[in-house]
């Protein structure tokens, strides 16, 4: 899937005033610090069974020509992606702490020097 990208959509609504967005990026937080490693697919699993499906969205995957790419049986591929609220939470609580792995799609603890 290295040819693949993700166009991200910017109609992406914010999330309201209520929603506990920094309770999802603790959780987050708590689970790179106990495994040392978080990939973004099973973060975002855990957020929609967790704390419910507002706090991620589905965006379509398209090839290196820009057409959307299609699975086995013909179907779209579409990926869940982490709301940017909670994202933006997450970064403020460990940015210190966790950096993202672009090629794993992952965060990892900080190595200490």
């Amino acid at each position: 899937m290295s040819n693949a990208r993700l166009l991200r959509r910017a109609d992406v609504p914010p999330l309201p005033e209520d929603a506990p967005v920094d309770k999802v990026a603790a959780h987050m937080a708590e689970l790179v610090e106990q495994t040392g490693y978080l990939q973004h697919a099973m973060a975002s699993i855990f957020i929609a069974v967790e704390f419910g499906q507002r706090f991620t969205y589905d965006e379509t995957v398209y090839d290196k020509h820009g057409k959307p790419m299609r699975d086995r049986r013909g179907r779209i591929v579409h990926t869940s992606l982490i709301h940017p609220d909670v994202l933006r939470a997450f970064k403020r609580l460990t940015l210190k702490t966790v950096v993202w792995e672009k090629d794993a799609r992952a965060w990892r603890k900080r190595l200490k020097v």
